[in-house]
């Protein structure tokens, strides 16, 4: 199913307001109003996380975790990896060592080892984040 995107989380975020992001000991937690109802997102085993404009009011357009078989295919991986690494695509001091890592990252990704999670805004915070696990709640 190479390409398909599938969801690992239950709710659906569309259109949810992205209210808070904090890290801690290694876990993201991100913490969404939706219709009414507060949602907490947990990425743990948390290895990088990159945030673009994050402002008041962020609006998620989508809410998406890849891996495995359910992935984008490594164009797209490559792609995000080089976003959340911020790695260019121009060489580097050490394009080798570069390509060493990315294909290191791109067969944990493709073997289900590592998860990206990617928040696409309607309006505000673009963010990509790399973990181990994930999981869902209702927040009070």
């Amino acid at each position: 199913m190479r390409g398909t995107q599938y969801s690992f989380l239950s709710s659906q975020l569309h259109d949810g307001n992205l209210i808070s992001v904090s890290t801690i000991d290694g876990t993201l937690t991100l913490l969404f109003s939706v219709a009414g109802r507060s949602k907490r997102v947990n990425l743990n085993g948390l290895e990088r996380l990159r945030i673009s404009d994050f402002k008041e009011g962020n609006i998620a357009n989508s809410v998406s975790v890849y891996s495995g078989e359910y992935g984008l295919g490594d164009e797209r991986y490559e792609e995000l990896l080089r976003y959340v690494y911020d790695i260019s695509n121009v060489a580097s001091g050490n394009p080798e060592k570069t390509h060493g890592f990315l294909k290191e990252k791109l067969r944990e990704l493709n073997t289900g080892n590592l998860l990206l999670l990617e928040i696409e805004p309607s309006y505000g915070c673009y963010l990509v984040a790399l973990g181990r696990s994930i999981s869902e709640s209702e927040s009070i």
